[in-house]
């Protein structure tokens, strides 16, 4: 089974996310790379130079699994920033661990984080204000996200630009449950 439908399954998405690109996640799976970069280069007339502005696009336009995957499966950068100031140099993994407050189905989120690590991305990956994806998902309370983060090794003591870290900054809002979870899943200790 490829890893696409792999994470799907594991998931438990109850539905076929197809792409605004007029084909199914399941057609997106099949794709070699060569055969996604031919299809967006021959049917929509978009290059290899642009891959990464419309990964970055799907993230912030709802996070959209299925054209997600088409454009790392074509070979964007999983840890592409956005270089326009309104987005402080952030990954598509700090824009899907904060994304909850958009409002859009846990799941969408949940297997799009599992997606973008799964293609390499740098779970401690630093934006501009030197916060990481763990920042994100803790600020904007997404504990499902916090979760996978810390199974995959995310590291809870990073400080950013401010000087706080994670933990410190879930402890001062009393978040008991995102302080239990970053400090009890954890195999990172303070430096």
């Amino acid at each position: 089974m490829s890893f696409i439908c792999v994470m799907l399954n594991a998931c438990q998405l109850s539905h076929e996310y197809s792409t605004n690109y007029g084909i199914t996640l399941s057609e997106v799976d099949a794709f070699t790379q060569q055969e996604a970069q031919r299809f967006l280069r021959e049917k929509h007339n978009i290059t290899p130079d642009m891959y990464n502005d419309f990964l970055l696009n799907a993230a912030h336009g709802g996070c959209f699994y299925g054209d997600t995957a088409l454009f790392l499966k074509a070979g964007a950068n999983p840890n592409a920033t956005d270089k326009r100031n309104d987005y402080l140099g952030e990954t598509i993994l700090h824009w899907v661990c904060g994304g909850l407050n958009a409002g859009y189905e846990r799941e969408r989120y949940d297997g799009l984080i599992e997606l973008v690590l799964g293609y390499g991305a740098n779970i401690n990956a630093r934006d501009n204000e030197g916060a990481t994806p763990l920042h994100h998902a803790q600020c904007s309370r997404n504990i499902a996200a916090c979760k996978i983060l810390m199974r995959h090794g995310a590291n809870p003591y990073i400080k950013d630009n401010g000087g706080g870290t994670p933990i410190e900054y879930a402890a001062g809002w009393g978040d008991e449950e995102i302080v239990q979870i970053l400090t009890s899943s954890t195999t990172v200790s303070p430096k």
